[in-house]
């Protein structure tokens, strides 16, 4: 009995031995020394921007991956990558080669419907992709370079957004600010003293830094706060990189401008651009009164209103300026 008891424990042993998970490294590096951001299944990993990211602690085999590059004109890779656990993985961003495959990205219904889906399919719409990532090395995580402390290349793998919390101070309302005295001891002399202290109050916001859709936002209120500006604002949360892409690729395939128009409009209906973007598919147009058109009615439905004079370098008409300003100073 003695003896089947303790083959049963070794048995049990070695089943939670085997099923134990093991802690992998994941290494992105990229060859020519681009900036970038790594966002696993949805969660940002690195808060700042390196040519060289390891992220320590990785639970499970695989995952999707979203590389975002700080030079949003280099654009961004989607892929999904596994590898063996107990192992320190490295990956190489590099420049995709001359004639490789883009990507596939579902489309939304007017893209659907403009592919000539049927009600019951899903359309899909290229992707251009100018990098890759490609698999490089592995070696067992016992042979792997120690963590070195304080690091900025190195984070350790995480499931849930970070969160910072901001003390503010505020003078006045709502609150009161009082002067108090309060009895101390200084410098354990036994001296009492009376110090006075003003009192405000004080309130604390907590901000969350996620992703939302393929653009690394940082919600606050109810808008999303573009870094270096504060003008007014026309609409709350501008078109992630990655899918204004793919509407002007979308745009840009109609053969006459009048449909370019028609599929720009909808597409702005219902979403809202950058000053910039709203140039950047101006520029799909041929001709310079439907350049015009599609900036009267992007304005409405742009994000950065203040910034709105970035529009005018895909004129090439004067005239077309001084329309455009006096349609704004009249809405």
């Amino acid at each position: 009995m003695k003896k089947i008891s303790l083959l049963f424990i070794a048995i049990m042993a070695l089943a939670m031995s085997a099923s134990a998970q093991l802690k992998s490294n994941l290494v992105f590096f990229a060859e020519e020394g681009e900036k970038f951001f790594v966002i696993m299944d949805g969660i940002r990993q690195n808060d700042v921007a390196q040519t060289n990211v390891r992220i320590t602690d990785v639970m499970g085999t695989f995952a999707k991956f979203k590389v975002v590059f700080e030079d949003e004109t280099l654009g961004e890779i989607n892929d999904t990558k596994n590898w063996n656990e107990g192992t320190e993985t490295s990956y190489n961003i590099r420049e995709k080669k001359t004639g490789a495959a883009n990507s596939l990205k579902k489309a939304g219904d007017w893209a659907a419907k403009d592919l000539g889906a049927k009600d019951d399919t899903v359309a899909y719409v290229p992707v251009e992709e100018k990098y890759v990532i490609k698999w490089f090395k592995e070696i067992p995580i016992a042979q792997a370079a120690p963590v070195v402390a304080n690091d900025p290349t190195v984070v350790v793998y995480h499931t849930q957004p970070n969160q910072t919390t901001t003390t503010v101070i505020t003078q006045g309302d709502p609150g009161y600010s009082e002067n108090v005295s309060v009895n101390m001891s200084v410098g354990g002399s036994g001296t009492n003293g009376s110090v006075g202290m003003d009192i405000r109050y004080t309130e604390t916001q907590t901000s969350q830094t996620t992703v939302i859709g393929e653009q690394q936002t940082v919600i606050h209120e109810d808008h999303y706060m573009m870094p270096g500006y504060s003008g007014p604002i026309g609409c709350p949360w501008p078109m992630s990189d990655g899918d204004f892409q793919s509407a002007k690729s979308s745009v840009a395939s109609k053969t006459w401008d009048e449909s370019r128009l028609t599929m720009a409009e909808q597409i702005l209906s219902s979403n809202c651009m950058t000053s910039a973007q709203v140039r950047d598919m101006m520029n799909t147009f041929e001709w310079e009164e439907t350049k015009l058109d599609f900036a009267k009615f992007a304005y409405g439905h742009t994000y950065d209103k203040g910034n709105f004079y970035k529009v005018n370098d895909a004129f090439e008409w004067e005239q077309s300026i001084t329309d455009l300003n006096t349609y704004m100073q009249s809405h």
